[in-house]
């Protein structure tokens, strides 16, 4: 009797442990993803303030950051405003290990805007 109380409360048990560890994997990713995109954005930052970029010229796509960890960087110019691009940055844990990372890997998408600083004589 004993054992059959105890294999019936220890199925919801395991039940539980198997969900807890899939989102503690899901908080993992997501979490190295946002530092992988934030470091991203600096070094996107820092490249445009020594030398401001072209349109399109920092874009990338499937970048590895980080073992299996992918990124993609577009640039666009904002309606209105020439001197000014907008990055967007989209990394995500490759999952199916293609290379590639999809719409739905993506864990975490910034954005940032770069305007061109111009030297006074």
């Amino acid at each position: 009797m004993a054992s059959a109380l105890l294999l019936v409360a220890l199925v919801p048990i395991l039940k539980a442990l198997t969900i807890a560890h899939a989102t503690d994997t899901i908080i993992d990713h997501r979490t190295r993803s946002l530092m992988l995109a934030q470091g991203k954005l600096a070094e996107i930052r820092a490249r445009a303030l020594l030398n401001f970029p072209a349109a399109n010229a920092l874009e990338e796509t499937g970048t590895s950051l980080d073992g299996a960890y992918l990124c993609n960087v577009t640039d666009s110019v904002p309606t209105g405003w020439d001197e000014h691009l907008q990055f967007d940055v989209a990394v995500g844990y490759d999952a199916n290990g293609n290379g590639t990372l999809a719409a739905d890997e993506v864990e975490v998408q910034l954005s940032t805007y770069v305007t061109k600083l111009y030297q006074m004589p």
